[in-house]
């Protein structure tokens, strides 16, 4: 009976995707849909061959009040460019909303520049942007204020009356995505034996992927503010020199002692190392809030960063910057190791005490995963004072290096994961992206 289900349900996205093939086929014929997306592209991409001569004015360009910018804000099809120079009549409240979904709609005209070409997203997919699209107060904002620009008529005195209906139907606020965060913890998750899930796979004929050992999903965690401010904070003082962690022990002086942990021949092995050196952190210190505000919202950056890490390398690995197929053998191998290190460990303590075992045997760095961790554990503990500038620490590193992680060349990835909800990484990459910060440095250093 579920392979019948399946077949049918299959057949029928097929005769949907064929219908949806015709009918983008027909109106490609009459309209030339094709011709106009591609010249649409081209505008942006000519545009920013001018660009600086065209905001060269009489008064210098400011960024924090954006005088002396222009931009392309519609008329991509007949080439008709309205400029947003100078918001007159506007209040200063308006005048800093009007800014940022201009400044925001042009930055994905340059995200749209690099996405062109490279990946042709499938008729469903676009049927169901649409969708989004149509109902969504995103459109109805930029709608609104190139009406505003195009009327030359301040925004609040501008009647949406076309609107009605949209605002009915949309909802006060719309976020395609919901601000969450995967999380992994590979010191909870490396017994899991997906036995229940691989025989779904089974039943399918394998069209639901099957699960591998130790891919035991953690529920998502809400993205706070503490998260994404510790993150454009690291970004904001790195001035876009991008390091993979060993910035930070530099300035905590601990890059003699600890720079080896930066030197891994793949990205995932550091990924694993120090999310294991987390874990083992915030088991030890326990699982209450701690007493000071500061130590509490470091220790949460630390933590939700440091599982967001491990949940991509063991569920969304095309995103990092190994080869797929590396990362997911190093997971492998790094759960079979835990399995091996840990075996017979069924709580909290008993894990940290055989973490202890390995790092008092351990006088080199070692070769599997967790013994690395243990050992790395032990010299942090070490080389740390108190438990405030232990979790600083932390924080900083994995706020810096994520923002390494995120530079790509794997566009389709990115698209893909738009189409199911997006991905923290992808916003990241997004925003290096638009700061042109294209590739990683090699070894760690600085861009």
């Amino acid at each position: 009976m579920s392979y019948r289900v399946v077949t049918w349900a299959f057949w029928s996205l097929s005769v949907f995707k064929a219908a949806a093939m015709v009918a983008e086929f027909l109106v490609g014929r009459s309209n030339d849909v094709a011709s106009r997306r591609r010249m649409g592209v081209e505008v942006i991409a000519r545009y920013m061959e001018i660009e600086e001569s065209l905001t060269a004015g009489d008064q210098p360009a400011n960024p924090r009040t954006m005088k002396g910018y222009k931009y392309i804000f519609h008329g991509e099809a007949d080439w008709d460019y309205p400029w947003i120079d100078d918001q007159v009549g506007y209040s200063e409240l308006e005048k800093d909303l009007a800014r940022d979904i201009c400044l925001a709609f042009t930055l994905y005209k340059l995200l749209k520049l690099r996405l062109y070409g490279r990946r042709k997203i499938s008729s469903s997919l676009e049927l169901f942007q649409a969708v989004i699209v149509f109902n969504s107060n995103w459109m109805m904002y930029i709608k609104t204020v190139y009406g505003c620009v195009r009327d030359e008529r301040p925004w609040y005195n501008r009647r949406r009356r076309h609107l009605w209906w949209k605002e009915y139907i949309a909802p006060p606020k719309m976020n395609y995505w919901e601000d969450n965060l995967g999380e992994y913890v590979l010191l909870e998750g490396f017994n899991h034996r997906p036995w229940v899930w691989n025989l779904l796979s089974w039943l399918t004929l394998c069209l639901v992927e099957p699960r591998r050992q130790g891919q035991k999903r953690g529920r998502t965690k809400h993205l706070t503010r503490e998260v994404s401010g510790a993150v454009l904070l690291s970004f904001k003082s790195s001035s876009g020199r991008l390091t993979n962690g060993i910035s930070t022990l530099r300035r905590h002086g601990l890059s003699s002692r600890l720079g080896w942990a930066c030197t891994f021949p793949n990205l995932t092995d550091q990924i694993l190392v120090w999310h294991v050196v987390t874990t083992r952190c915030d088991w030890a210190s326990g699982r209450g809030r701690s007493r000071r505000d500061d130590d509490h919202q470091n220790r949460l950056v630390a933590r939700r960063l440091s599982n967001y890490c491990a949940y991509l390398v063991a569920f969304v690995p095309e995103m990092l910057p190994d080869p797929s197929y590396i990362a997911q053998q190093i997971f492998d191998t790094t759960v079979q190791q835990a399995r091996d290190h840990f075996d017979g460990c069924r709580t909290t303590s008993s894990v940290l005490a055989r973490l202890q075992e390995i790092q008092d045997k351990e006088r080199c760095v070692s070769s599997t995963i967790i013994e690395k961790a243990a050992l790395l554990g032990g010299q942090l503990r070490m080389a740390m004072d108190n438990e405030e500038r232990l979790w600083q620490m932390l924080a900083e590193f994995w706020a810096e290096f994520i923002l390494f992680l995120a530079p790509s060349d794997n566009v389709d990835i990115h698209v893909e994961m738009l189409g199911a909800g997006a991905e923290f990484m992808t916003h990241l990459w997004a925003l290096v992206y638009n700061a042109g910060i294209l590739t990683r440095p090699d070894g760690g250093a600085s861009v």
